[in-house]
């Protein structure tokens, strides 16, 4: 093996010319593309920095979608709360169709009852679905129940 061969290791002061002299030769040969770089290297930060701010609000959602109220469609209800689209129409009375969607305040107007009464029915067959003995959700804690979900006796949340 050559010894003059190996590359000799620069210092940190040697280091700072060789960038320095790069970053000019690239200014003064290729300042279109240098500054084309830039603008997408900003680009890429902006959005980056974008992302995560919304995955990060998104995230933090929470899973319950709220107290069911009168601007709510019943296609809403629906994938909201997990209902059958069968039991939903049911409950209301007709079959909802996706080409006019009504909120459920136009609904209980259509019925002519109270908005608050159709609401109560639509919460009850919420919670007549809704286990509450410990089924398939583990330890009673539905999707529409509030708290946090069981742990064992160890603490781990499994």
């Amino acid at each position: 093996m050559d010894f003059h061969s190996l590359p000799v290791p620069l210092c940190s002061r040697q280091r700072g010319l060789l960038m320095g002299t790069l970053a000019s030769n690239l200014w003064r040969h290729n300042r279109l593309l240098l500054v084309a770089f830039s603008m997408a290297l900003v680009l890429t930060l902006f959005f980056a920095t974008k992302l995560l701010v919304f995955a990060t609000h998104w995230m933090g959602l929470r899973s319950d979608p709220g107290p069911i109220a009168g601007w709510m469609t019943p296609r809403f209800l629906v994938h909201a709360y997990h209902l059958p689209p069968a039991v939903l129409e049911a409950t209301l009375g007709f079959t909802f169709q996706r080409q006019d969607p009504q909120t459920l305040k136009q609904i209980a107007a259509a019925k002519g009852v109270p908005l608050t009464d159709l609401i109560a029915e639509i919460m009850g067959e919420i919670d007549k679905m809704t286990p509450v003995d410990g089924g398939e959700t583990g330890g009673g804690q539905g999707p529409f129940q509030d708290g946090p979900p069981a742990t064992d006796a160890g603490g781990s949340n499994d």
